[in-house]
């Protein structure tokens, strides 16, 4: 699966919507104190993680189905760290961008013969496993409910998602290494909620589902999270997410199935104006 924009390119949106921010943030929508002119949002999320992989062979045979976590001793939770900004850049419209990247190995012995790609790996073999994900997603919010206390917006725009699964042997010297990595597009919906002026609830939702000649996947992103204002700028809040990704390709760049998910909660700091 090509990929039309480059890794450092997500990485870095959030980056540019911060300090576009920082710049006409305070100045902004001074009428609607309410809701946030921008929020940059760091999270501490501890996610419970299944995975299913697929490599075929070159001649389109299919390889071993593996579930990373039970067949290969990768973890099932993992701590990390998530990255939101968002930037009103009309009264009803806003930019929006996020990432998190996971990477995680483990070393276990083979308890069966996998074909993972064009390797065969024989049973009984020491084999480390890794796994790594990286997920950032740049839209638009627009905003078709508005009120002091309520605000309901749909989204548009795109998902990069890469993820890279290997299998090495150190002492047979056999290894192989997958990556699919694509953009796609979503849409999306968005809750927000004053409960009190310091407190408030927001839920949102994002889904996609393509099936192309050789492509077929799906997507659903779930996340809510509550807020407080400790200081009119800073807030601190609790959430939950859930992410699951299901990918199965058949062309050159990728050939098997990845089919991801993730969910657990978080703790959340933001910075607002």
């Amino acid at each position: 699966m090509d990929s039309a924009v480059s890794t450092a390119g997500c990485r870095y949106s959030i980056v540019v919507i911060f300090y576009v921010g920082l710049l006409v943030g305070p100045a902004a929508f001074a009428d609607d104190p309410g809701w946030d002119r921008f929020t940059l949002t760091v999270s501490g999320y501890n996610a419970s993680i299944d995975t299913q992989v697929r490599l075929d062979a070159s001649n389109l045979v299919h390889g071993t189905s593996l579930d990373l976590e039970d067949d290969l001793q990768l973890d099932d939770s993992e701590t990390m760290t998530q990255y939101y900004a968002s930037l009103r850049i009309m009264d009803r419209v806003s930019l929006e961008g996020s990432y998190f990247e996971l990477g995680r190995f483990a070393e276990t012995t083979l308890n069966g013969s996998i074909q993972f790609g064009d390797t065969v790996f024989p049973v009984n073999v020491d084999a480390t496993t890794s796994f790594a994900a990286e997920v950032a997603t740049a839209g638009l919010r627009w905003t078709f409910l508005h009120s002091e206390k309520l605000e309901m917006a749909a989204t548009a725009g795109i998902y990069w998602m890469s993820m890279t699964a290997g299998i090495d042997t150190t002492d047979t010297g056999l290894a192989e290494q997958a990556e699919a990595s694509s953009v796609l597009p979503m849409v999306g919906l968005s809750l927000g909620w004053n409960l009190t002026p310091k407190l408030q609830f927001t839920l949102n939702g994002d889904y996609l589902s393509i099936d192309y000649t050789d492509f077929e996947g799906s997507l659903i992103n779930l996340r809510a999270g509550l807020r407080y204002l400790i200081l009119s700028n800073v807030g601190l809040g609790i959430g939950y997410d859930a992410l699951e990704i299901e990918v199965e390709s058949s062309n050159d760049d990728f050939s098997g199935l990845v089919n991801y998910r993730q969910q657990g909660p978080k703790l959340f700091m933001s910075i607002r104006f």
